[in-house]
This record gives structure tokens, sequence and C-alpha cells, in this order.
């Protein structure tokens, strides 16, 4: 029997970590992507190669989480991630793609006689890319529930949505933070 006192103690520690590690991701991401991307001006686009940095780092720490929280054992492991690599792996083309057509629609859009027609591909291919995402995550689910219990399953939606919460929080915080970083150094200059 565990010591209670030694589990909270082991927990907290591994909050820290957690936490820790977040924090250092999601500075990353704020680095990578200049999050607020100049106010949506889009004029700096993170590369490829250091979104594909960021993206593994949160994937192993998702993967690492995801574990703890459903106490996976080595086989559904062994069947649970390659189901969520493959989805994974067919967003991010998706999601490529989507950054391309979106940096091609706004070249479009700034130059001196924008034209309708390619507009419009643009617009198309990213809906159809839009109907895409959602066909993917309907098949993914379909395989997690053929692959976890119900309760797992529902505990699996739930650690996604906080997960991608505290991701997005800390990445506001980076963001902000970084800000406030920028504007005190002007105000020395």
């Amino acid at each position: 029997m565990r010591c209670p006192d030694k589990d909270k103690k082991e927990s907290v520690i591994m909050q820290t970590r957690i936490s820790l590690f977040l924090t250092i991701v999601c500075t990353s991401l704020v680095l990578v992507f200049s999050i607020p991307l100049h106010a949506f001006g889009w004029n700096d686009l993170p590369s490829e190669q250091d979104i594909s940095r960021v993206r593994k780092k949160l994937e192993t720490l998702r993967a690492w989480e995801l574990t703890k929280y459903l106490e996976l054992n080595e086989e559904t492991s062994a069947r649970l991630f390659p189901a969520i690599r493959d989805a994974d792996e067919q967003r991010l083309k998706i999601q490529a793609e989507n950054r391309g057509l979106v940096r091609r629609m706004r070249e479009s859009l700034e130059a001196d006689s924008p034209l309708t027609e390619e507009i419009n591909e643009y617009l198309d291919r990213l809906q159809q890319n839009r109907k895409e995402m959602a066909r993917i995550e309907v098949e993914h689910m379909e395989r997690v529930r053929s692959i976890l219990s119900t309760e797992d399953t529902a505990r699996y939606l739930l650690f996604l949505v906080r997960f991608q919460r505290e991701v997005r929080e800390r990445i506001s915080k980076a963001s902000q933070d970084r800000r406030k970083n920028r504007s005190e150094s002007r105000e020395r200059d």
C-alpha cells in the first residue's frame, strides 16, 4: 500500500514538471509562430520545420500525459497511439496545404488586380479541406471507440479538451509576456 503523503508529493512533482514542460513548449510556440502574427498581418509565418519541431514536442507531451491519465497498458497504447498518429498525419497534410493556400490567397488579394476566379479556387479548396478534416475526425473517433472502453473514450475527449485549453492558455500568456517585454524594451531604447 502506498503512502498518501508520498502519492501527493509525487503528484505535485509531476504537475510541476508538466507545467514547466508546457511553459517551455508554449514559449517555443510563441517564438515560432510570432503570435499574434503582427496582428494577423501574416508577415512572419513560421517555417514548416519550426512548426514540425514544436509539434513533435507537443505530441510527446500529449502521449505521455494521456498514458498517465488513462492509465494505458502496453497493449492498448500499441493500438491507440498509431490511430492518433494516423489522424495527426492526415490533419497535418491538410493544415500544411491550408497554410499554402492562405499564403497564395493573401498574395492574390494584395496584387494590383486580384483575380476573382483564382480567389474562388482557393476558397473552394479551403472549404473542401474543412470537410476532409471533419471526415478524418469522424474516422479517428470511430477507431478510438473500437480501442478504448466507452468511459475511457469519454476521458480521452475530456483530456483533449483540457490539454488543448492549457496549451492555448500558455501560448496566450507567453504571447502577452513577449509583447510586454517588447514594449518595455522599446521604452528603454
